[in-house]
């Protein structure tokens, strides 16, 4: 397709804007770089005079509150620590699960009310070796997750703690055949009368 052509008046006008100035080839124009030209900052303006409406305005801001420190994995509230023997035949499978419970991808209002309606069946049932599992963190080594964090808490605190008073629990990390640090064994154990 052939290049449109100007009309004569255009090239005229064109040529007559483009005196004086000279055009740099094209290879000095893209090797070198552009250096921006140094901007100078206006004045600041006269500070306005203090009236009664302006005096409330210019109290400072009130201080930043202090940044949350990282989550760290926070320690077991105190629960009976699980018999070495027992762990270890639980991790060589050698004492069978007696039910398991998945609460990852519940919200902490599902996953408690699924805790709860999970330990019932199991104490109705007899169960004496559970498995929970609560899912690691997003991915990050220094958070926690939230179920993992709660668990422990829920156990100790009403109403699971009311419907487990007859009973000696034990908590503690699972294996990492059963999901590792997303997961516990929950232990329980009849107290003596």
């Amino acid at each position: 397709m052939a290049k449109p052509m100007l009309p004569e008046a255009d090239k005229v006008l064109w040529q007559q804007q483009m005196q004086g100035i000279a055009l740099k080839p094209k290879q000095a124009r893209h090797k070198r770089k552009r250096q921006a030209a140094p901007i100078e900052e206006p004045a600041p303006p006269p500070p306005a005079p203090k009236t009664w409406q302006t005096l409330a305005w210019d109290a400072p801001p009130p201080a930043k509150p202090p940044s949350l420190p990282q989550h760290a994995p926070t320690p077991l509230p105190p629960l009976n620590p699980v018999d070495p023997q027992q762990f270890s035949k639980i991790r060589r499978r050698k004492r069978a699960i007696d039910g398991q419970l998945d609460l990852h991808h519940l919200s902490q209002n599902q996953a408690h009310q699924a805790l709860q309606r999970f330990l019932a069946t199991a104490l109705a049932n007899q169960w004496r070796t559970l498995l929970i599992v609560t899912g690691k963190s997003g991915g990050k080594a220094s958070h926690t997750s939230i179920l993992r964090r709660l668990l422990p808490e829920w156990l100790t605190a009403a109403p699971l703690a009311q419907l487990l008073r007859r009973h000696k629990i034990s908590l503690t990390a699972a294996a990492p055949h059963h999901g590792g640090e997303g997961a516990f064994y929950l232990l329980l154990k009849e107290r003596d009368p």
